[in-house]
């Protein structure tokens, strides 16, 4: 069923700095993060049919993205973002 054929998929740039930021912080390569960050994303949209509908509903998904990894990360005293 799968190829092994990639695809070429538009990605903010918002998101391909959490993207960047988590892989560093948790020792893995970008693209596994962005992988993993897909499936999960499409687990999520199957049981939950939640897609933004407009601009500013991503952007508060992006925000409560950005809270939740400071919360995770305040443990080491480095927050990912300011």
């Amino acid at each position: 069923m799968l190829s092994g054929v990639g695809r070429m998929v538009r990605v903010k740039p918002e998101v391909e700095e959490i993207v960047r930021l988590l892989a560093h912080r948790l020792g893995y390569e970008d693209h596994t993060i962005r992988n993993t960050a897909l499936v999960y994303g499409l687990i999520f949209l199957s049981l939950t049919k939640a897609v933004p509908r407009s601009d500013d509903e991503f952007i508060k998904m992006l925000n409560v993205l950005r809270y939740a990894l400071n919360q995770f990360h305040t443990q080491t005293q480095i927050p990912l973002f300011r």
